[in-house]
C-alpha cells in the first residue's frame, strides 16, 4: 500500500496493482484502474479522488476515470492546500494544480521530490534524497 484516503463514507488504498475500495469489510477492486500502481491519493473538494499513477495526475468520480493533461510523468506524491488546489511531485517537477485540473509548474529538481506535506499555516513542506526542504 502506497496511499490511502478518504472520500465520503468510503475508505480506498492506492497500491501496485491498482485502486482498492473497502465495501462492507472486504477490499475490492476498482476496475478503471487494475493493474495501474497508484502512488498518491487526494480527496478533491467537489468529491471524488484526485489519483497519482505511473501515468501522471488522474481524477476519480463516480466511478468513471479521467486523466488530468497538465500532469503527465509518474506521481510520486500530492498535498491538498486549504483552498482545494493540490500540489503535485511527478518526475523531477513540482506542480500547483488547480480544482478544474489545470496546473502550473511550481519548480524543478533532478532528484525529484519523495513526499509533500501541507502545515496548519498552509505552508508546504518537501522531501527529497537530500531532507526537507
Amino acid at each position: 500500500v502506497w496511499a490511502a484516503a478518504v472520500e465520503g463514507h468510503r475508505v480506498y488504498l492506492g497500491t501496485s496493482v491498482g485502486l482498492l475500495e473497502m465495501r462492507e469489510s472486504a477490499l475490492q477492486a476498482v476496475a478503471a484502474l487494475a493493474g495501474r500502481a497508484v502512488r498518491a491519493l487526494a480527496p478533491h473538494p467537489d468529491g471524488g479522488l484526485w489519483l497519482g499513477t505511473e501515468a501522471g495526475l488522474g481524477r476519480m468520480d463516480g466511478g468513471s476515470v479521467r486523466e488530468t493533461p497538465s500532469v503527465r510523468s509518474p506521481v510520486t506524491a500530492m498535498a491538498k492546500a486549504r483552498d482545494g488546489t493540490l500540489w503535485v511531485a511527478a518526475g523531477d517537477a513540482l506542480h500547483h494544480v488547480r480544482r478544474d485540473g489545470s496546473a502550473e509548474l511550481a519548480a524543478n529538481r533532478p532528484e525529484g521530490f519523495h513526499a509533500l506535506a501541507v502545515d496548519a499555516n498552509d505552508r508546504l513542506w518537501l522531501a527529497g534524497v537530500d531532507g526537507l526542504m
